[in-house]
């Protein structure tokens, strides 16, 4: 199977828990999502874990990650929006949500860690980017 039929069919199975996909941006193939335990300072695994996509999508937020659990038929959707914060750090990517939620993802390879962790950091600037521009131009 070439690079090509590849994409299609992860897009095709992307489509079925979100329709508003219309791209894969970037993958890696192994991520293991961990919770922070803020009253015991630890990091706690959530159960999921495996192929992780990064995404486009027509629906605001625009972007976005799925980690396609292989543990469990649970998945892990995540829409990158303007006030979250997104870390990289030697064993996780870290991303906090508006909830005030941290969560680490633990990326098998450390180029692939950096690499989506970058990735993940410009989609999350360009959301705000776009958020404030928004907001100049209404206030226009």
């Amino acid at each position: 199977m070439d690079s090509a039929q590849k994409h299609a069919i992860n897009l095709s199975v992307l489509k079925r828990y979100d329709n508003s996909i219309t791209n894969i941006i970037e993958s890696s193939s192994h991520v293991v999502v961990y919770s922070f335990e803020p009253s015991l300072q630890t990091w706690k695994k959530r159960g999921i874990e495996g192929t992780m996509f990064i995404f486009k999508r027509t629906k605001e937020p625009n972007t976005g990650f799925l980690v396609m659990n292989r543990l469990a038929p649970d998945n892990l959707i995540v829409y990158i929006t303007s006030n979250m914060e997104i870390e990289i750090t030697k064993d996780f990517v870290i991303y906090k949500t508006a909830d005030d939620d941290v969560n680490g993802l633990w990326i098998y390879e450390a180029k692939d860690r950096e690499r989506v962790g970058k990735l993940l950091q410009a989609l999350q600037e360009l959301v705000k980017r776009i958020i404030k521009n928004k907001y100049i131009y209404k206030n226009f």
